[in-house]
Parts: structure tokens; C-alpha cells; sequence
């Protein structure tokens, strides 16, 4: 399950109506940490990237292949599979570690923080943290259509950033009978709606 979860992050599929393989990136830090994880589940040829300090593993595991085909293509398209969120608790944070490897980062010990241009992983992300009982919070942030990298001038799209706090204030959220409550930050929509009902202040 680690290997499903950095794969969601740093994976992708090759070929594009049939794929017959899929490729991994591993930065040269991890390369000796990681790939005799990956090797349990597959044999991939390892390549050194067009910079020292990334690695790409490839496989034509044709079982593996069909698996990673139900996370989707292309990043802004992948997703985390219904099969995913209905694991075990004990799975589900072995999953959850793998994509925190390959996508987030650890600051001070105890907030986690994933970036991703997928919308669907970012609220499945967080509908699978609660699961767990973490609660993980949203940041959408609208970017320009391209950037300029190193001179070169490239397309990027907008981005959801995940972030978890193990030491965040109780007051900002509460847990009912297995449901979460959070705090209204504000209201930014303010059109009259035809309504004719109940109305619940909570």
C-alpha cells in the first residue's frame, strides 16, 4: 500500500489509450531507502534522470499496471480509488504515508503538507484522513496559465494544498458522534436564495 500511495504522486502510466507500463520518480536521497521497497512488488529498470538527482524506475507489470490505471492519467486527473478509502485503518495510513513521501513534506515534527493540481485527490486526501481521525485542511490557490522556469516558459495549473497540524486547537473543530463539526470562517456567498422551509442555526 506504501508503494500504491508514492506512486499516486509521482507515478505515471505510458502509452496512452492501452498503457503497458508505468514509470516512478525517486529522488537520489531516497533511491537506496526506496527501491528495495518498490523491488517487493516489481522488477524496474533504474535509470538516473537527465539531473543526478532523480532516479526513474520503470515496470511492465501488467497486473501492477492494470491497478494504477484505476488512479488515473496525467496528475490533475489522478485520484484516490473507492477501494482505497474503504481499507482498514491500519492500510489506509500505509497508503497515506507512501503519498506523503512522494508528494508532501514534515515541518517541526508534527504538521504534514501535501501539494497537488488534483482537485479529486486533495477532498478524498482529507476524506481519508478522517477516517484515520486527523483532521486536514484545504488551501485552494489559483496560479497564472504559465510560469517561466530556468528561461523556459511553462504552462501550470492551479493548486491544493493538505495540510494536518497534530497539535491543532480543539476549538476550531469537534467531533459529535463520529461526525466532525468545524467552524464557519465566513460566508462569501451572499445571493438571496428562493427558499420556502425550515432554516437550523447550528
Amino acid at each position: 500500500l506504501f508503494f500504491l500511495g508514492y506512486y499516486l504522486g509521482n507515478g505515471f502510466l505510458s502509452g496512452k489509450a492501452n498503457p503497458t507500463r508505468f514509470e516512478v520518480s525517486v529522488p537520489a536521497t531516497k533511491i537506496e531507502k526506496l527501491a528495495p521497497l518498490f523491488e517487493k512488488h516489481s522488477h524496474f529498470n533504474w535509470k538516473q534522470g537527465s539531473t543526478s538527482n532523480v532516479f526513474t524506475g520503470e515496470s511492465s507489470n501488467v497486473i501492477l499496471v492494470q491497478l494504477l490505471a484505476m488512479f488515473g492519467h496525467k496528475a490533475s486527473n489522478k485520484t484516490i480509488p473507492d477501494f482505497i478509502l474503504n481499507l482498514p485503518k491500519d492500510l489506509l495510513e500505509s497508503f497515506l504515508k507512501g503519498y506523503l513521501e512522494s508528494d508532501g513534506y514534515v515541518r517541526d515534527g508534527n504538521v504534514s503538507r501535501i501539494t497537488t493540481v488534483s482537485k479529486n485527490i486533495a477532498y478524498r486526501y482529507q476524506q481519508a484522513m478522517l477516517k484515520l481521525g486527523k483532521v486536514t485542511t484545504i488551501r485552494f490557490q489559483k496560479r497564472p496559465e504559465t510560469c517561466i522556469i530556468e528561461g523556459r516558459t511553462v504552462n501550470q495549473k492551479d493548486t491544493y494544498s493538505l495540510e494536518h497540524c497534530e497539535d491543532t486547537p480543539k476549538s476550531f473543530y469537534k467531533w459529535v458522534e463520529g461526525s466532525l463539526y468545524v467552524k464557519v470562517r465566513e460566508v462569501t456567498n451572499e445571493t438571496p436564495v428562493d427558499y420556502n422551509g425550515l432554516v437550523y442555526n447550528i
